[in-house]
């Protein structure tokens, strides 16, 4: 399963580190870590979807997949034309999910949410 996501963000200083963390919960609102989960960053360009040059991620103990290429809002053009995160899920099981992806600033030892996460629902149906 491929998605993405277009990135923008306004008042940030261009020097700003960001980061995404992303958490798969499952139908009771517990955060999953099941299968494996592809990230790739890129400058937004409308309708291109790479098929290349993906990385994998790992969810820390939280079960939080945090996505940092050590860009900072500049590099990644937040303030003007955004960037584009796409994923890539290998999802075996079946079931409902809620996918919470939150862009962060990493500048210090923890991370610090920059504005709302965005959600959505996804069901993994059985296929014969």
């Amino acid at each position: 399963m491929y998605w993405g996501v277009y990135s923008k963000a306004y008042g940030l200083s261009e020097d700003t580190r960001v980061g995404y963390e992303l958490t798969i919960l499952d139908d009771h609102g517990q955060p999953v870590s099941l299968g494996v989960l592809e990230f790739r960053l890129k400058p937004h360009k409308p309708g291109t979807v790479p098929t290349e040059g993906y990385e994998i991620a790992t969810p820390d103990r939280e079960g939080v997949y945090r996505v940092n290429a050590g860009l900072t809002a500049g590099d990644m053009d937040l303030g003007g034309n955004g960037s584009d995160i796409l994923f890539r899920w290998q999802q075996s099981h079946v079931g409902t999910y809620t996918l919470r992806i939150q862009l962060v600033d990493i500048n210090s030892d923890m991370s610090v949410p920059i504005g709302d996460p965005l959600e959505w629902i996804i069901e993994v149906m059985p296929t014969s």
